[in-house]
């Protein structure tokens, strides 16, 4: 996956080179306020829209309240780091994340990046996002090892699960999202996402 298929939503910073370290210390003077760092270089892409932030709101919720019923793992949202790729390096901000207790222990997650994939990512599609870039960075994060990768289409009412085994599948208003290898019991009626 190369730089130029992210350009259609994103632009290049500057052309320095970066680690993901070395990414994780600039300060918040050092780097545009939405970033992320592929292939070694930094990104800007756009502030998300309400509806956005509302529909990762939901699908955030409904998964961090099974997680935590089910005492099974951590629910990350707001961007939060995953380094998909080391040299070149990449980390993507993931609008959703969930990292069981195996992978990472339970309390407060140590400060720096995590040196595991999370086992699922959730992307919300902004009305900019197209899908050739989508699915890049879908491929990016099941390269990384995540296990299931769902994006979430508001204007379709639909969400698109993308497997590491190369299933995939799409589910609209009338479906449930269910991830029996990942969190056993969790089942999200879609009309509930979008509703």
């Amino acid at each position: 996956m190369g730089l130029k298929e992210f350009e259609i939503k994103m632009a290049t910073v500057n052309e320095t080179l970066l680690t993901a370290e070395e990414f994780l210390k600039l300060g918040p003077d050092e780097l545009p306020e939405h970033c992320e760092l592929l292939e070694e270089k930094l990104v800007e892409f756009n502030v998300a829209a309400p509806l956005h932030g509302l529909l990762c709101a939901r699908f955030a919720r409904h998964l961090g309240n099974h997680a935590e019923d089910a005492d099974a793992g951590h629910v990350l949202t707001n961007d939060a780091a995953v380094v998909t790729r080391r040299g070149p390096e990449s980390v993507c901000g993931a609008d959703i994340s969930f990292y069981s207790y195996e992978k990472v222990p339970r309390g407060l997650i140590p400060a720096g990046f995590l040196d595991v994939a999370p086992e699922l990512v959730a992307e919300v599609l902004s009305p900019t996002d197209r899908w050739p870039a989508t699915l890049m960075k879908v491929a990016e994060y099941l390269d990384a090892s995540v296990k299931v990768v769902c994006v979430i289409d508001p204007e379709q009412h639909s969400i698109s699960v993308f497997r590491i085994d190369g299933s995939n599948a799409v589910l609209h208003d009338s479906d449930i999202l269910t991830l029996p290898n990942i969190l056993p019991g969790f089942e999200l009626p879609l009309a509930k996402l979008f509703g």
